[in-house]
């Protein structure tokens, strides 16, 4: 039986099975939210575009910036791993300024479902 394969498989502080402890929490967060970035702007991890590069730098920090906001490592990875799902069918002009607040904003949301206590359900979106 195999398990389900996302795009973000072996990224620590993604994939459950890396998770990262003490000072690897930002190397986590900066990894992820580099990962997203290059996700959403369709970047080619081989690096040869410059201005590619930088857009998706750009990118990546406002993403760094949310995962920072983080109050417990639990909230970390939820914030990291949601922002990954929300990436997963953004759409857009990754030059857009509207494009990295918009894809927070769906998965914060998310955040939020997951963050929920136990016996709150529904009215989540």
């Amino acid at each position: 039986m195999t398990g389900i394969v996302v795009w973000w498989d072996g990224i620590p502080g993604l994939d459950y099975r890396y998770p990262p402890a003490g000072d690897d929490i930002l190397f986590a967060d900066r990894i992820a939210a580099l990962a997203c970035a290059m996700r959403v702007c369709g970047t080619e991890p081989s690096g040869t575009d410059g201005a590619a590069l930088r857009q998706a730098a750009n990118v990546a920090d406002r993403f760094l910036e949310w995962f920072q906001k983080a109050e417990t490592g639990r909230d970390g990875y939820i914030r990291r791993l949601t922002l990954a799902i929300a990436c997963t069918g953004a759409t857009g002009k990754p030059k857009d300024s509207h494009l990295p607040p918009q894809i927070i904003r769906v998965a914060e949301r998310y955040r939020q479902y997951l963050s929920k206590p136990p016996e709150k359900r529904g009215g989540w979106i």
